[in-house]
């Protein structure tokens, strides 16, 4: 059975595709992310969704050198995730984040 794309994966490869355009400009200078981000993850399709799903979410971010903090909200009443470990290095953005999912947790 293939491996199915994790959400990390998709917002990982989404925030690429955004920021690609980009790249010639940020070689020269640190990438600044703080401030406020739209933007919708396109999930693929699966057995239990063919169509696939899109979610909106907006992000909250600061920033302070090389370190980012702050909130991905989802925009249908969806849990807010705490984003920990947020970094920049180069043209890339990485963070984790946990969210609450009926009784358990799942990580970003």
């Amino acid at each position: 059975m293939p491996r199915l794309p994790t959400l990390a994966t998709t917002l990982a490869l989404a925030t690429a595709a955004l920021l690609a355009p980009a790249a010639p400009a940020l070689a020269a200078q640190a990438l600044e992310v703080q401030g406020t981000w739209v933007g919708v993850v396109d999930l693929p399709g699966n057995v239990a969704n063919p169509a696939g799903q899109k979610l909106p979410f907006i992000a909250q971010l600061a920033q302070k050198d090389d370190r980012v903090t702050g909130l991905l909200d989802g925009t249908r009443g969806t849990p807010g995730v705490v984003i920990s470990n947020g970094k920049v290095s180069g043209g890339t953005l990485t963070f984790n984040g946990v969210r609450g999912m009926r009784s358990s947790r799942a990580g970003m």
